[in-house]
């Protein structure tokens, strides 16, 4: 299994703070497909699912949680890892 990290960030609108960022680890064979992810990225904000109001982890969880992919929240210190990707929300 290869490590692979997914860096969200999501712009906020604040001033003081323009972007949150949320990292999560995916554990997967090959290079995940990030395109379809976007994709799915995509589709998630333009439903009716999404809710404007939620936490960023949030979004972070039912984007992942859809993907298919098995993942984590990045919790402590960056593991070894092939890449890392970065995805602007």
């Amino acid at each position: 299994m290869l490590n692979f990290i997914l860096q969200f960030n999501f712009e906020t609108g604040d001033t003081s703070c323009k972007y949150y960022q949320v990292y999560v680890v995916v554990k997967n064979q090959g290079r995940p497909d990030f395109e379809a992810l976007e994709d799915s990225i995509t589709s998630y904000f333009d439903s009716s699912a999404h809710d404007e109001d939620s936490a960023f982890e949030d979004n972070v969880n039912d984007i992942m949680c859809e993907s298919g992919l098995v993942w984590d929240f990045m919790r402590q210190g960056i593991p070894q890892s092939e890449l890392i990707h970065s995805l602007w929300i």
